[in-house]
């Protein structure tokens, strides 16, 4: 509908401007950080399944902008809050891992500022319970068939997402405050 032509318009966009300063490097127009998760947040309201793919690209993009000394595009943790979020939304739990995983190294190598925090935990805590859902769902629309494959999946994101509560409940534990698991997390795993 509206909001993934949005979505399409804002990356034509958002193209423009990469191919603009591609091809005249001291133009003045040039993506930067938020240019970038100003994009993942138009990629967050689309309709568009796709949009796990695009934002992935989009915070390599920037990692790669970052390596190469781009003094502009800088990954920090509003862009992965809002990745985060368009993981979530969508179900897409494995890349919402990897995501959440790429932020702790990085705050483990001394990125103080990508420190995940609670909305980081909880939305891939939802990723890995919308697939225990849809897995669950997929075996009611079968009716009497047995769908053992659907059972096997619902049990493994559903144990992801305790495994996740408990990973963060034990950091709670060991002094980081900032991330206590809120109800919405116990929510989504009970």
């Amino acid at each position: 509908g509206d909001k993934n032509a949005a979505a399409e318009r804002a990356m034509r966009l958002f193209d423009l401007m990469q191919k603009i300063h591609h091809e005249n490097r001291s133009s003045p127009i040039k993506p930067d950080t938020i240019s970038f998760t100003s994009m993942i947040n138009v990629l967050e309201k689309s309709n568009d399944p796709k949009s796990t793919t695009r934002v992935m690209k989009l915070l390599r993009r920037m990692e790669e902008l970052e390596k190469g000394g781009s003094d502009v595009v800088r990954l920090d943790a509003v862009a992965f809050r809002v990745a985060l979020r368009v993981l979530s939304r969508f179900g897409d739990a494995k890349r919402a891992q990897k995501v959440l995983s790429w932020m702790e190294e990085l705050y483990e190598s001394g990125r103080e500022e990508l420190k995940p925090d609670e909305a980081c935990y909880n939305s891939v805590i939802w990723a890995h319970t919308c697939n225990a859902l849809k897995s669950s769902s997929q075996k009611i629309g079968m009716k009497q068939q047995r769908n053992d494959r659907g059972t096997a999946a619902s049990l493994a994101a559903a144990e992801q997402a305790q495994e996740l509560l408990v990973h963060m409940i034990q950091r709670f534990r060991q002094g980081e405050t900032d991330i206590l698991p809120g109800r919405s997390g116990f929510n989504a795993v009970i």
